[in-house]
């Protein structure tokens, strides 16, 4: 695990202890309020009609959170007050079935049950050219369709980071989620599809390879600038993608692997100084050992691809294989599109 990786690692705890911490206190400023309400005569509230006030009157007994923190109790209920404005409980309401479910998460790189009860579609493209070359390019007047046709179907695209947490823990996505991915790092990512996300306030997933990047010998690609541009943004997921995008992994031997898959993951790390969490096999070929080394450079997502049948997340064998649909079966994939049950 990278420095990096680790930081990231220690950084999503923190966040959990932190909600949890927020959640702790709420229960304790609650049981003050009890306190007070059970006649306890802690204090009095004397209500002022006239000037709409309250004066709170304290004697000299204290409460259970003012003898555990050497507060009187008038302090106490004062930071009751203080710590329990709508943005608090919000927080605490919004984070706190994430807190839950990270707790029950199931067992590492495996999918939640509840996950695979939803229908996530992860939708794949890859290069955007106003004329095309091979079928499965897209124009940028059919990707912004997509983009309409995503709208107007109700459905949300929700970022890499979320399918994630999901896959692992089954918490709740909304109605009808879906995920965009990009794969090769092209010009016309850059060009056309980050000024669209952009547009449409959607998150999306770009599988960039090291090899790749300044390269414009054929197909054109993104350079260094863009990359970094890009992976600023909270809507863009930078994925790994391999070193030199080798079209069979499973042909390459264990150094060559560690090379493609372990210290591709690196140099992207140094060059865009944010943790690369994410992996995309080329053209979806893998086996047993070069998930190993996935695993073992501490991906905690690795995406496929079967041309032979369109998948959604859920029913994926591990998170170490991700299946993902192509473009051209957006339209069915928003149609059966579901987030699963909330409960």
């Amino acid at each position: 695990m990278t420095l990096i990786s680790k930081v990231k690692f220690w950084e999503h705890r923190l966040f959990y202890i932190f909600c949890w911490g927020f959640w702790i206190w709420r229960f304790c400023l609650v049981s003050v309020s009890a306190e007070v309400n059970q006649n306890t005569k802690v204090f009095s509230t004397i209500s002022n009609t006239n000037q709409n006030t309250k004066v709170f009157n304290t004697n000299q007994s204290s409460t259970v959170l003012g003898r555990i923190i050497m507060i009187p109790s008038n302090a106490a209920v004062q930071i009751s007050n203080w710590l329990q404005p709508k943005l608090v409980k919000s927080v605490i309401e919004q984070y706190t079935p994430y807190v839950y479910a990270y707790f029950h998460s199931a067992v590492w790189h495996s999918i939640h049950a509840r996950a695979r009860l939803a229908k996530v579609p992860v939708i794949m493209y890859h290069d955007i050219l106003p004329q095309k070359v091979v079928s499965w390019d897209v124009t940028p007047a059919e990707l912004e369709q997509h983009f309409q046709e995503i709208k107007a179907s109700g459905a949300t695209p929700i970022s890499i980071d979320l399918l994630a947490m999901h896959l692992r823990t089954g918490i709740p996505l909304p109605k009808k989620p879906i995920v965009l991915t990009f794969d090769d790092g092209y010009a016309g990512h850059y060009e056309y599809v980050y000024p669209l996300l952009k547009k449409y306030n959607f998150p999306a997933m770009f599988g960039i390879y090291i090899k790749g990047v300044g390269n414009n010998v054929g197909r054109r690609h993104v350079s260094w600038e863009q990359v970094k541009e890009m992976a600023s943004n909270p809507l863009v997921t930078i994925s790994c993608h391999t070193l030199t995008h080798p079209l069979d992994l499973r042909r390459l031997s264990d150094e060559q692997l560690q090379i493609e898959v372990m210290q591709s993951k690196s140099i992207l790390e140094s060059y865009l100084h944010i943790p690369i969490r994410y992996f995309t096999y080329p053209v979806g070929k893998f086996d047993e050992r070069v998930a190993n080394w996935v695993k073992k450079s501490g991906y905690e997502l690795a995406f496929t691809m079967d041309d032979t049948s369109d998948k959604f997340a859920g029913v994926s064998n591990n998170l170490l294989a991700v299946e993902r649909i192509g473009q051209s079966g957006l339209k069915n994939a928003l149609a059966q599109a579901w987030g699963g049950v909330n409960k």
